[in-house]
Parts: C-alpha cells; sequence; structure tokens
C-alpha cells in the first residue's frame, strides 16, 4: 500500500490528513495482500453482511424457516477469508 501511494505523490498530496481505507486503495492502485487476495471495503455490503447484520447471534433469533436463508445468505456473501 504504501509503496504504491509513494508512486502517486499528487494523490498523497489531494488527501493529506483524511481517512483511507486500504482495500479501496487496493483497488484503485491495483495491489493485492502477500497472499494474493484483496479484502472488501469496511463500506461494503460484503463486509457489513457477516460481520454485523448477520452475525451468528442475531441469526439465531430468528425464527427457524428464516436461520437457513440467512445463513447461506450470509455464507454466499463472506470471503473465505473474513
Amino acid at each position: 500500500a504504501v509503496v504504491a501511494l509513494l508512486r502517486q505523490p499528487e494523490y498523497c498530496s489531494e488527501n493529506t490528513g483524511s481517512y483511507q481505507v486500504v482495500s479501496e486503495l487496493a483497488s484503485q492502485f491495483d495491489f493485492t495482500d502477500v497472499d494474493g487476495r484483496r479484502a472488501p471495503s469496511i463500506r461494503s455490503l460484503q463486509y457489513l453482511v457477516p460481520n454485523f447484520l448477520l452475525t451468528d447471534a442475531k441469526i439465531a433469533d430468528m425464527p427457524a424457516w428464516q436461520r437457513g436463508l440467512a445463513r447461506r445468505f450470509r455464507d454466499e456473501w463472506t470471503p473465505d477469508y473474513l
């Protein structure tokens, strides 16, 4: 991330002092983690659904007929590394 940003001095000067989401920078500047993957943005549903909206505790409180659907939906949206 740092190397990619250092290659873009105009981007750095325009965004100094602001918060940056590394996964969004990875998409913008085309870099990945050491294992070749790119995590979803913390602002994306792919991150929010499994971590906040459909947690195991919330699914357990759902009616039985909704639990399976909720788990399948969550699991389809969840990358393997989250």
